[in-house]
């Protein structure tokens, strides 16, 4: 298990999918200014609450490589079939999902 307060040190890539399983919901973005998770705080907008993240290497949920292949679409981008890693923080409260060919 790998202890961070910040997911470019845990993943050595500025962006990705945090995928939270509870709502279901996937946030695609740029993390590299966040300390712990991204959550939207509606009128907030994006923070991280700087929480100290446990994780650990996991299967890489579908629907968040989906959304990140959806991602690539959008942007006129090839999508990426393999290369996705992922990991569990804090016993699923979220999964962080890189694809190794983003930065």
């Amino acid at each position: 298990m790998t202890t961070t307060t910040n997911l470019q040190d845990l993943t050595s890539h500025e962006s990705g999918a945090v995928y939270y399983p509870e709502s279901h919901e996937i946030w695609i973005g740029n993390w590299s200014s966040f300390d712990g998770l991204p959550r939207v705080l509606a009128p907030l907008g994006t923070i991280g609450l700087g929480e100290e993240l446990h994780a650990k290497r996991c299967a890489v949920p579908l629907a968040a490589k989906h959304a990140m292949q959806q991602h690539e679409r959008e942007k006129g981008n090839k999508p990426q079939a393999t290369g996705y890693l992922a990991w569990s923080i804090d016993r699923d409260e979220a999964i962080v999902v890189i694809n190794v060919d983003w930065a």
